[in-house]
């Protein structure tokens, strides 16, 4: 067999692995890549015209307007519905009542996860930001302890206090939770704080995803 021969069988066997070792590595990201929230179900509240439905519990006041609700009341979401502050499932109203308001539900990530990725589309028209303060906004908490309305969630705060602009439209926020979550079940909790004086924000989510 000549020099050239067994240059070209080599190098077909060099390529080969190579080959085979991209294919190896494209599915070893595929199966270690799990999504705990989808945001084309649960996660766009796609499964159902409830929080219930979509396996999300609230934590409102007793009065029933500047709530957390599960329809159509704001603008510009995916799918069939969102999330949203307002009076009714259909409507966002004027209420300026103060409030601390928690949707949330229980999540479990799987043991040795890393690159825990978090992610949501927010919208809120107005903003109440002022001299460096919030007044009116979004916060992401994570924690076991289950929320209380009025209350601020005792967990880690992961994400916000936001906007300290106004979100005209639902826009995308990304967030890398921490790796100690991995093998634990915890809440993922989103909370609007609200006061009662002008101007009044409104906040809206969708599209959630965990990954």
């Amino acid at each position: 067999m000549s020099n050239s021969t067994i240059k070209k069988i080599i190098s077909k066997k060099l390529k080969f692995k190579t080959v085979l070792v991209l294919i190896l590595m494209f599915f070893a990201d595929v199966v270690t890549s799990q999504t705990i929230i989808s945001p084309t179900g649960d996660g766009g509240f796609e499964t159902g015209t409830t929080f219930a439905a979509n396996n999300w519990t609230v934590a409102n006041g007793g009065n029933p307007k500047r709530n957390w609700y599960v329809g159509t009341g704001q603008s510009g979401y995916s799918g069939n519905r969102c999330a949203f502050i307002g009076n009714n499932a259909t409507t966002v109203g004027t209420d300026g009542t103060a409030r601390i308001q928690h949707l949330y539900r229980s999540i479990t990530v799987p043991a040795g996860a890393t690159n825990i990725q978090l992610s949501f589309k927010y919208k809120q028209a107005v903003s109440d930001f002022a001299a460096g303060i919030y007044y009116d906004y979004i916060s992401v908490y994570t924690g076991v302890v289950a929320p209380t309305a009025g209350s601020v969630p005792t967990g880690p705060l992961v994400f916000g206090p936001y906007p300290n602009a106004n979100v005209a439209t639902f826009t995308m926020q990304n967030i890398i939770l921490s790796n100690a979550l991995a093998g634990t079940t915890t809440n993922l909790i989103f909370t609007f704080d609200c006061n009662s004086t002008s101007p009044d924000g409104y906040g809206a989510i969708d599209d959630i995803s965990l990954t």
